[in-house]
C-alpha cells in the first residue's frame, strides 16, 4: 500500500515549537541536562541519549494515553524515514541500517507496554514498517517482532 499524504504528524500539537525563542530553550534545556549527566549528546552523529532513570521517569509523568499518542507519533516518523516498497532493499541498506535499531526501540517499548496495560496498540505504520525491516534483516522476522 502506498504511503498516504494524509498521515500528518501535526505539528500544531507543540504549542511550544511555534515559538521563536523555542530552539535557544531547547538547546539551553538539553545543556543544562548534560552537566547534570542526564543526558548525553552523541559528538558525532548528535543524537541524544537519556539516562535510563530519566526515561522511567519520564514516561511515567507522561502516562498511558500520552505514551500511546508519543509511540505512534515516533512509528510514523520511523515509517516516514526507512525505505518501504524498494524493489531490492539492499539498495537501501545504509538507511535500512540507520532505522533499524529504531524500530527495534519502538518494538521493546510496545511489548513493554502490552505487558504492563490494556489496550496499548501498534499503529498500522509500526506495523508496517516492522514488516519492512524484517525484509531487510531476515534475523527480524515478524515473528521475532511479535514474540519478544
Amino acid at each position: 500500500m502506498p504511503r498516504s499524504k494524509s498521515t500528518s504528524l501535526r505539528p500544531n500539537t507543540c504549542r511550544s515549537c511555534s515559538n521563536p525563542n523555542f530552539g535557544a530553550r531547547l538547546s539551553e534545556a538539553i545543556k543544562e541536562l548534560q552537566i547534570l549527566s542526564m543526558v548525553k549528546r552523541n559528538r558525532v552523529t548528535g543524537a541524544l541519549s537519556m539516562n535510563p532513570l530519566v526515561q522511567s521517569l519520564f514516561q511515567e509523568f507522561l502516562g498511558t494515553v500520552r505514551r500511546q499518542t508519543a509511540h505512534q507519533m515516533t512509528s510514523k516518523l520511523v515509517y516516514r524515514a526507512f525505505p518501504m516498497r524498494a524493489a531490492h532493499l539492499h539498495d537501501k541498506w545504509d538507511r535500512c541500517r540507520l532505522y533499524a535499531p529504531h524500530v527495534l526501540a519502538l518494538r521493546d517499548a510496545i511489548k513493554k507496554e502490552q505487558g504492563q496495560k490494556l489496550g496499548f496498540a501498534a499503529s498500522r505504520e509500526f506495523c508496517e514498517v516492522a514488516t519492512t525491516c524484517a525484509r531487510y534483516d531476515t534475523n527480524y522476522s515478524p515473528c521475532f517482532f511479535l514474540s519478544r
